[in-house]
């Protein structure tokens, strides 16, 4: 596309209107953003796909072309269904399930699941049915309980 092209197409998309630009889709935008409101949508936040396919979904449920269901396929429950998406590049195939089983689905994350995947406390003692004391949610080693019990009625 020509310079003057360009200049005639946005001319007509906003006649002597300095504040606007062509998008790389043809469409009016403004001077500052880097896309128009039409590709944001299509696109996501940067292009990315995530967000992409949510924003296909949301538009097609929209549109009545899919159709949220009202209870859990996996558990039978109500409340908020979510759809879940095994490839983002497939946006339109969904697997609709309640916030329960979408958080099983996408596995434990942040720090409690770090927690849970450490297998040995900071000393190196084994975190095992033998060696491992559960208080109110919060694993501890024996061990070091232990040995911390012996460092302190040494000091008594």
């Amino acid at each position: 596309m020509t310079a003057e092209r360009l200049v005639e197409m946005v001319e007509r998309a906003t006649p002597g209107d300095p504040r606007y630009d062509l998008c790389s889709c043809g469409k009016s935008k403004t001077i500052q953003s880097q896309r128009c409101w039409s590709c944001y949508v299509a696109n996501g936040r940067n292009g990315d796909p995530k967000d992409t396919a949510h924003n296909v979904v949301e538009r097609a449920v929209n549109r009545g072309e899919l159709v949220r269901p009202d209870s859990c396929p996996e558990c039978g429950s109500g409340g908020r269904i979510e759809g879940h998406h095994a490839d983002y590049d497939r946006p339109l195939d969904v697997e609709w399930l309640c916030q329960a089983c979408h958080s099983q689905k996408h596995g434990p994350r942040g720090v409690a699941a770090e927690a849970a995947a450490r297998t040995h406390c900071p000393r190196g003692h084994a975190y095992d049915a033998a060696n491992t004391r559960v208080h109110k949610g919060k694993r501890y080693c024996r061990a070091c309980q232990r040995e911390r019990w012996h460092e302190r009625k040494a000091l008594a």
